[in-house]
């Protein structure tokens, strides 16, 4: 399967083609101004056309892709692939016989140049051993993206979208993801407007792509889609962690190109890629406040260690030392956005085994516990996090029923439920960087009952 881009920007200039992807050499995603760049003997090759939404950006070359292609669709008609939503819109506003020609009905009603198919939300449709898996997303109008799947190769594009659940969990229902192309719209400054109109930004899209369970290499684009670039090349698994320095110089990031999980650093640029650490097994870099610094999890002996280090490279410091103040805990989950705080799991007191869940706040230079809370039993304090304004630490409560996330202030009030669902459960979740929206990732779990007869 050959993937080609003709066009990736929301708008025309000098250079710039609207949304519009060339599988191998009949099969379109989107049909935006990029097809234009096609021969004529190319236009005449393509005879399907699987549209996401039907924004302009995303149909403006359809109608005359068609005119131009007539002749060659006479035999063989070119089959449009949308939702129901979508190709009312297209009836209704461009082959109405106004703005263009119907040719749903040309030549002939009975043989035309153009037949649409409504696709159905998560069925599967192969065309010629290509098998296209329509996935609902969030934009401002009806939309999907799409699942591509051949031989043992997944190709996932995500069509214009903002913050949604429905995408992640059928992205990480596959085994792996060759190749994802998720939209950027707006930059971070623009990001009220890029919720009106349904997009992403940087930072919204940091949120949700913590989602993804698998580890694909890493690409850096301009929001423009210019000035494409690769980022890590067969550097293995990036799943285990990834964090950006605070002046944006350098990314951190997990490699298992030596089979061992190891921290690498590398420019923002993708240029320079340098091994930091070399233990056994190392994950969840996080530049600490400074950005001179990173912490990370090592797992010695069966057990994790908090770990730091510099940021050019040196000698790593053991976060989880005794010393004269009590020393940085060990087991740590989070540290509060102004660097000063740790929270972390206690160890347990061998005088009570079998007390509850519990979580903890230290001084992060040290020192014994500022405050220990009790957990209710169905508490995940391992999937915590802290408010963006350092005033709570936020956690999911699994009942059993229904997952909510509560807020533990730090002041020692009393704890508060932020959500009130009814059913299912929260596998993760983060807060944007504002603090006013929570992202998260909600499913539910099913079991099968097997009956094994005549077993020996």
């Amino acid at each position: 399967m050959r993937i080609k881009i003709l066009g990736c920007s929301g708008g025309v200039g000098a250079g710039l083609r609207t949304t519009s992807i060339l599988i191998d050499d009949d099969i379109l995603i989107d049909a935006g101004t990029g097809l234009g760049d096609l021969a004529l003997a190319e236009l005449r090759q393509i005879r399907h056309v699987f549209l996401t939404h039907a924004h302009l950006d995303h149909v403006a070359g359809l109608p005359l892709f068609i005119d131009a292609a007539f002749d060659s669709l006479v035999a063989h008609p070119l089959e449009i692939h949308a939702r129901v939503e979508t190709i009312e819109a297209l009836r209704a506003h461009m082959f109405n016989g106004i703005v263009w020609p119907d040719f749903s009905k040309l030549p002939v009603p009975s043989a035309p140049v153009l037949r649409f198919h409504p696709i159905e939300l998560g069925a599967r449709l192969e065309v010629a051993g290509r098998v296209f898996r329509p996935i609902d997303v969030a934009h401002s109008v009806p939309s999907v993206g799409y699942c591509v799947e051949f031989a043992d190769k997944v190709f996932a594009f995500s069509g214009d979208t903002m913050s949604n659940h429905t995408l992640w969990p059928v992205l990480n229902d596959y085994p792996k993801i060759d190749v994802f192309i998720v939209e950027v719209s707006f930059p971070n400054r623009l990001q009220t407007l890029a919720r009106t109109a349904g997009h992403y930004c940087p930072s919204s899209l940091a949120v949700d792509i913590d989602k993804l369970t698998h580890d694909p290499d890493i690409w850096i684009t301009d929001a423009d889609g210019k000035n494409q670039k690769q980022l890590t090349v067969d550097l293995g698994s990036n799943f285990f962690g990834l964090s950006v320095s605070p002046d944006g110089r350098y990314t951190v990031f997990v490699s298992q190109s030596g089979g061992p999980a190891h921290i690498w650093r590398m420019d923002a640029d993708g240029g320079n890629p340098r091994q930091l650490t070399f233990g056994k097994w190392e994950i969840n870099p996080v530049f600490l406040p400074g950005g001179q610094w990173v912490s990370y999890a090592e797992l010695v002996s069966g057990k994790g260690v908090q770990r730091r280090i510099p940021i050019e490279s040196g000698t790593a410091d053991v976060l989880d030392r005794a010393d004269a103040n009590g020393g940085i805990p060990r087991d740590i989950v989070g540290i509060s956005p102004d660097g000063q705080l740790v929270a972390f799991i206690p160890p347990r007191d061998q005088k009570t085994p079998n007390k509850g869940k519990q979580i903890a706040i230290a001084r992060y230079d040290g020192g014994d516990p500022i405050r220990v809370f009790d957990l209710p039993a169905e508490a995940a304090p391992r999937r915590m996090q802290w408010s963006p304004d350092g005033s709570a630490l936020t956690y999911i409560i699994d009942s059993g029923q229904a997952a909510n996330i509560w807020s533990q202030p730090i002041d020692g009030s009393p704890p508060r439920q932020l959500t009130d669902f009814k059913s299912s459960t929260i596998h993760y979740f983060a807060w944007s960087r504002d603090g006013k929206q929570l992202a998260m990732a909600r499913g539910t779990g099913t079991n099968d009952i097997v009956l094994i007869s005549n077993f020996r």
